[in-house]
């Protein structure tokens, strides 16, 4: 196996075609293995801007073949090859170098594969400044999302999850959704604006500002600062290692189910799209159970199911098929709110 993805890394390497993507990007080789750029100089570059530093561009194999982990050695594979087939670019892969590839012998299945992701050196990330974060935190005012869902959850529990999520708020008593990676590091920061029934103020210009963009705005980050995203709640995977991982896409949904289901560490990707490989970097090895929306159910199905240790629930998706239209776009934030309001408008019955 490892033999097989030494020659195919080898092969792609030595003829990676025309320099294509973001600034004319050439694909690297895992820094494990080599320094050096496909022509054979020293690889020395510090863009940021080519997808994390294409996270070292490490190789894997994936079920149906060999493949890159990069999103954009994907890309330049699929330009070069014409095609959007993941398995076709690696059985031509196969047969253009003459590399034998029989995937019964060699065992590519989700019982005895692991798929190979790294994050890549992040050390030299640019974090927004710690004492920006604390201000935000220490202004103890109470913004519209946390008044609607003082109303309907545990007070206590909610502001044990608001301290754990590290959420500030605005002058105008916004809440701020931080966005600390695994060493603690604040990455970035959503302002999101509520209305008073709980949902995200959609009509209301700029109801979701990344703070990056004010602070460069206000001279306080450098016009040079470059945002590396993470996920939302990053920071707790290694304070509860032993606890199982629920995977979301929006902070408010992680916040939701960390008040319902504290034995769980939630994490947001922060969008349907967005953060994906990270995830399955960041949590290799943990008890994942992700839950898609119901709008977004089969591109996190396709993505994570074939991951070993993960589950992906359907419980948004079924509860869109049983609602109707208006539950199409539901999240597991829409279905534990609905049940928490059931469950007391039960109890003043009673």
């Amino acid at each position: 196996m490892q033999e097989l993805i030494a020659k195919l890394q080898d092969a792609i390497f030595q003829n990676p075609g025309p320099a294509t993507g973001i600034g004319g990007w050439q694909p690297y080789k895992d820094t494990m293995r080599t320094s050096l750029r496909p022509d054979g100089t020293p690889s020395r570059r510090k863009d940021k801007t080519i997808l994390e530093r294409m996270t070292n561009g490490s190789l894997y194999l994936h079920y149906n073949g060999a493949s890159f982990q990069s999103c954009g050695l994907w890309a330049f594979l699929r330009q070069r090859y014409n095609t959007q087939d993941n398995k076709h670019i690696i059985e031509t892969l196969c047969a253009e170098y003459g590399i034998p590839f029989d995937q019964a012998s060699n065992h590519m299945n989700t019982t005895t594969h692991k798929r190979i992701i790294t994050i890549g050196d992040e050390s030299q990330v640019c974090t927004i400044p710690e004492d920006i974060v604390e201000r935000s935190i220490n202004l103890h005012r109470e913004d519209a999302l946390r008044f609607y869902l003082n109303g309907i959850l545990d007070p206590l529990v909610l502001e044990c999850a608001w301290d754990l999520y590290r959420i500030g708020i605005t002058n105008d008593n916004q809440p701020i959704f931080w966005v600390h990676d695994r060493n603690g590091r604040c990455r970035t920061g959503k302002i999101m604006r509520y209305t008073n029934d709980g949902h995200r103020d959609k009509k209301t210009s700029g109801s979701i500002i990344a703070v990056p963009f004010l602070l460069k705005k206000s001279g306080m980050l450098s016009e040079g600062w470059e945002h590396v995203d993470a996920l939302f709640g990053e920071h707790l995977i290694d304070i509860f290692p032993d606890q199982t991982i629920g995977l979301v896409e929006s902070e408010k949904t992680a916040l939701v189910a960390a008040v319902v289901f504290p034995k769980y560490i939630w994490l947001a990707t922060g969008g349907a799209t967005r953060n994906l490989d990270r995830a399955i970097g960041i949590l290799a090895g943990r008890k994942v159970t992700v839950f898609p929306d119901a709008d977004a159910h089969e591109i996190w199905f396709n993505r994570f199911n074939s991951v070993p240790g993960w589950k992906v629930s359907d419980i948004a998706r079924q509860k869109a098929q049983e609602c109707g239209p208006e539950w199409s776009k539901c999240d597991l934030a829409d279905i534990l709110i609905q049940q928490a309001i059931q469950k007391r408008t039960s109890l003043k019955i009673a």
